[in-house]
């Protein structure tokens, strides 16, 4: 299979380093207070208190309104902000710098300085700069923080603050590839179910359905990465034509409801049949496959699947083939081996429609891209 998509850019940090105390090194884990579906990954920080002596100047776009600094131990990033009072003129150079420390009686000592000179600041004077990091000078335990901004090289405004644990919910969650369910009224259609394992990696989870037209069978998945997906079959068999509702879930060791959802489930009265044999294609041209005088689909060529993290399209032609059935229903993962970042997957969906119309789902989850898209499909000779 091709693969013609866009890799994640990640940014190096041009740091501008002020300062730099060792400190003991500790990874924040989840504590006994803490809910049991909620992790603490990092800290989270707003500065808004000006420093003694500070503003240094009554210019607003060499003050400081606020700043905020964030990082995330699992993912491997910090994010800080920062507000000035005003736009900066054309020409004038700016450099942004955080000091992280731990709060003492005498004061703030710090532990750690990034920075980032000469930083691009939006007209509204508004800055947001997200980097990774790859040692653990971010996982030590952060208390008090200090934002400072350098205007034509002189230091103009030094707001401070103070840290709280940076919590994220963990659990995991299911979702149907496209955001609804698409099947035949009467009998039983396989479809794709996105399955996100959050914050944490999990072993494996069970899919649950319920619905009280609609009967689904619970699945179970395989091992799925922290904050990556894994697409699964599962049959929907909807009683009568019509829209009805789901509950969708997904458990495994750690039992969180939290992404418990209702999903649409759209049954129409469908013959069961194959499509004819040719070339298929979608009205935008994104969608191309070839069904075979033995009713295979080969040549699925995807484009435009939307990435839900970095809103990067993605495009892929399939070299597997995909069988169509008497139902005219089918649909199949496939793995993705990837020697860097681990398996990937796609899912595939097809649900034929009328003998010249395939309606489909396509799904990705792969380590740079995770999404799907809804599309239809007409014969065209």
């Amino acid at each position: 299979m091709t693969l013609h998509h866009t890799p994640r850019r990640r940014s190096r940090a041009a740091a501008l380093v002020l300062a730099l105390i060792t400190g003991s090194a500790a990874l924040l884990v989840p504590g006994g207070a803490a809910r049991a579906d909620e992790v603490v990954v990092g800290v989270e920080g707003t500065a808004t208190e000006h420093a003694a002596g500070y503003p240094a100047t009554s210019e607003p776009w060499r003050t400081l309104t606020q700043s905020t600094f964030v990082t995330d131990d699992l993912r491997r990033q910090w994010t800080g902000t920062i507000n000035l009072a005003g736009p900066v003129p054309p020409g004038s150079k700016i450099d942004i710098a955080w000091h992280l420390g731990r709060q003492q009686p005498n004061g703030c000592e710090v532990l750690l300085s990034v920075g980032e000179p000469s930083s691009p600041v939006a007209a509204d004077g508004a800055f947001t700069i997200t980097r990774t990091y790859v040692d653990d000078d971010f996982a030590q335990p952060f208390t008090c923080m200090a934002a400072l901004v350098f205007t034509d090289d002189v230091l103009t405004d030094w707001l401070t603050g103070s840290f709280s644990p940076n919590t994220r919910t963990s659990g995991v969650q299911a979702a149907p590839a496209g955001g609804r369910f698409l099947v035949a009224a009467g009998r039983s259609t396989p479809a794709i179910v996105m399955v996100t394992s959050h914050t944490l990696g999990s072993k494996g989870a069970t899919v649950s359905v319920a619905g009280r037209r609609v009967d689904v069978p619970g699945v179970e998945t395989g091992a799925i990465a922290a904050d990556r997906a894994r697409p699964v079959v599962v049959r929907v068999k909807a009683k009568r034509e019509g829209r009805s509702e789901v509950a969708l879930s997904a458990r495994d060791g750690r039992d969180s409801g939290a992404f418990d959802a209702r999903y649409d489930v759209v049954a129409k009265t469908i013959e069961a049949q194959r499509p004819m044999p040719g070339r298929y294609e979608s009205a935008d041209g994104d969608v191309r496959l070839v069904v075979t005088p033995r009713f295979k689909v080969k040549a699925l060529s995807v484009d435009g699947v939307r990435c839900n993290d970095d809103g990067q399209e993605y495009g892929v032609r399939l070299s597997k083939e995909l069988r169509v059935p008497r139902t005219g229903a089918t649909a199949r993962v496939i793995r993705v081996p990837d020697q860097v970042f681990g398996t990937g997957y796609y899912g595939v969906q097809l649900l034929t429609t009328s003998p010249r119309r395939v309606a489909g789902t396509f799904a990705v989850a792969t380590y740079g891209c995770t999404g799907s898209t809804r599309f239809v499909a007409d014969l065209q000779r």
